[in-house]
């Protein structure tokens, strides 16, 4: 039985250091990129600059960002804990200064 996922980011260096992360740990899943476009209303308590982003008609303002989906196919259904175990250990960031991750681990 296959098990997928499909995974989210937006930088692409992520998607290259996970694949490289999930081969090392003896998993070769089937993948493929699938570019997208992503809009979301920008919140207040984010700090940095607003620059470059759209302002709407209330103030607010909305970001606009490159992304991409990485569709990903793994042989075992095994491989689905083993893979959320890898993203939880590597790809998630739980606190500001945590090290031992990937780029732009979130």
């Amino acid at each position: 039985m296959l098990a997928f996922f499909i995974y989210g980011h937006s930088e692409i260096r992520h998607a290259r250091q996970l694949l490289l992360l999930l081969r090392i740990k003896g998993l070769s899943p089937e993948f493929r990129f699938v570019p997208k476009t992503s809009a979301f209303r920008y919140r207040e308590g984010w700090g940095g600059s607003t620059e470059g982003l759209t302002e709407l008609s209330d103030g607010g303002y909305l970001v606009v960002a490159d992304e991409y989906d990485l569709f990903l196919t793994f042989a075992a259904p095994g491989d689905r804990e083993r893979f959320a175990r890898i993203v939880t250990q590597y790809a998630k960031r739980n606190e500001a200064e945590e090290t031992g991750l990937i780029h732009g681990a979130w």
